[in-house]
């Protein structure tokens, strides 16, 4: 991710091993969409990576598409869990209607976004910063006037998983792993924060594992 090559091969090996084995191990519907989410978001990592091998080459093809594999894993996310949510988990008819509103206005707005911006053909660290920068979020801030580019993103992403990931204590540990590593990446590094970010998530699908074990399996012993 942000430091390197080799540390985003490791994370997202090690993060994906996590996410599949909670799928396997806990065979639990909510369970497996969290670890879906996570999976989808570790591909951060394996884009990241391919990103810092072709550092020296960032007008060959490779570079280019990993830079479109970044983008689309980042922006994504909050359809993802949402659209995963909705398939496999319940809910009243008039949470998920607003749940749909928000993803397609989370949409509208993304796809205003980017057409309104340039093209993201390069994924490389800022002048004086060794984190790689996730671009389109300084151009969304741009089109926005000053406001936050990434304040859609996150009421959207936290907005689905209030409303649809259930059971309710799985969804505040979760909101919890995101808001404070969201927190971390903020307060500790001044540069590359949505990269930062993204790797300290990586450590969720591990959590996550821990506490549904201890909170269902040990219990039921």
């Amino acid at each position: 991710m942000c430091f390197d090559e080799r540390t985003s091969w490791i994370t997202f090996v090690l993060g994906a091993t996590f996410c599949v084995f909670n799928i396997v191990y806990f065979k639990n519907v909510s369970v497996t969409i969290v670890s879906v989410l996570f999976l989808f978001t570790l591909l951060m990592q394996l884009f990241e990576g391919l990103a810092w091998r072709t550092q020296n080459a960032k007008t060959s093809r490779l570079h280019f598409w990993a830079t479109q594999g970044a983008l689309i894993a980042n922006v994504m996310q909050p359809i993802v869990v949402g659209l995963l949510c909705l398939a496999l988990l319940g809910g009243t008819t008039r949470v998920r209607t607003f749940a749909i509103l928000l993803m397609g206005a989370y949409m509208m707005w993304l796809i205003w976004n980017l057409n309104n911006s340039p093209a993201f053909t390069v994924l490389t660290p800022k002048e004086g910063c060794t984190h790689l920068n996730l671009a389109w979020w300084d151009s969304f801030s741009k089109n926005m006037k000053g406001i936050n580019g990434a304040l859609p993103y996150l009421v959207c992403l936290i907005g689905v998983i209030v409303l649809l990931l259930r059971p309710m204590d799985l969804m505040i540990f979760e909101l919890a792993i995101i808001l404070i590593t969201l927190l971390i990446s903020s307060v500790f590094y001044s540069c590359g924060v949505g990269s930062m970010w993204c790797w300290l998530v990586a450590s969720a699908p591990l959590l996550t594992g821990i506490y549904w074990y201890y909170t269902r399996t040990v219990q039921k012993r």
